[in-house]
């Protein structure tokens, strides 16, 4: 609070207004410097917390393990303790002071790689075996995704996220929660709630409950294209509710479809004739039309024929949506 909203006149008998955010930012003082929570930075505070964060990752003596938004280090001084190295990655530089005097002159100094940036921005992240982090909650499910993303795969992630944001990884089909997060969490890794979590464990505390969640990448890798099977995932879920032949009846659905049928087929047309050194036949050569009735036929087919026409992508898995992305694919339709 600024000096001008701590001078409000008194009220009532010598006695100063109650303000909600006074707790808080009490609270986010006592570390000689203020905690942005709208960066995310909710430091955990219980010792109890933290020790589970770590025997719950199986740390051995030889993994390197990634921390995203390690804070003032709570969490960072337990995990340099047990493995071989901590690569931790901190946007805020008074963080970064902060963690670089707590393992100045100690063992662990060696031991600590610190990169200042945003996780996100990152364009490659570095190697390593785990990832055990109290992560800023809007960043929750880009980084998931990027550390799926990464190659080679790590061997699991134990993070601390907003409780509802875990019920929605693990949720499963025909659950209130299933939506197009938790299907693509489970297309590409094992993922199980741990424990919720209290506010109280933190300071400052956030507005919601926060709750454990690991995550084990699938190995192998499932061989699919992701950006295509996103696009997929994306169009069913935003009308979930809805049965999947109403869904491929939208019209605005019909046209993307449809002009993403043409381009890949004049691509493909165009790839062909341009291996064709005969100028006879490229002068014969006439562009394609692409009617969006055809393709409406097309999709229509597709839809009745996979057997699912009936049923709303809410009480559709993981393998129904496979099939559905085959059965589109083998027909030429494509998703972006």
């Amino acid at each position: 609070m600024s000096i001008i909203g701590s001078a409000i006149p008194t009220q009532g008998y010598g006695r100063h207004r109650t303000q909600k955010q006074t707790e808080n930012e009490s609270m986010a003082r006592n570390h000689a410097f203020f905690f942005a929570s709208t960066k995310g930075q909710h430091i955990l505070k219980n010792p109890g917390i933290i020790r589970d964060m770590v025997e719950k990752a199986g740390i051995k003596e030889t993994d390197i393990v990634l921390e995203v938004g390690p804070g003032t280090g709570n969490l960072t001084m337990q995990l340099l303790q047990r493995c071989k190295k901590v690569i931790a990655i901190e946007v805020d530089v008074r963080m970064i002071s902060e963690l670089r005097k707590r393992v100045s002159g100690t063992e662990f100094a060696s031991k600590l790689d610190i990169i200042h940036g945003d996780a996100i921005k990152i364009k490659t992240l570095p190697f390593f075996n785990l990832c055990i982090a109290n992560i800023p909650y809007q960043i929750s499910s880009p980084l998931i995704f990027k550390l799926l993303a990464h190659r080679p795969s790590f061997r699991c992630a134990i993070l601390m996220v907003q409780d509802e944001f875990a019920k929605r990884c693990v949720s499963r089909v025909g659950d209130y929660f299933w939506s197009r997060l938790s299907i693509n969490c489970q297309l590409l890794a094992r993922v199980s709630y741990l424990k919720k979590v209290s506010k109280q464990n933190f300071r400052p505390p956030p507005k919601v409950e926060s709750a454990l969640l690991r995550i084990e990448p699938r190995m192998p890798v499932p061989s699919i294209n992701f950006i295509e099977w996103d696009g997929l995932i994306r169009i069913c879920f935003e009308r979930r509710h809805r049965l999947i032949r109403k869904v491929f009846s939208n019209k605005n659905v019909l046209q993307r479809l449809h002009e993403n049928y043409g381009t890949l087929n004049q691509q493909s047309k165009q790839q062909n004739s341009n291996s064709n050194s005969n100028s006879h036949h490229q002068q014969q050569r006439q562009r394609p039309n692409y009617n969006l009735e055809q393709t409406k036929k097309i999709i229509f087919d597709l839809v009745q024929k996979s057997g699912i026409s009936d049923k709303r992508s809410r009480h559709l898995d993981v393998t129904d949506f496979l099939r559905l992305l085959k059965f589109f694919n083998d027909r030429g339709i494509h998703f972006k």
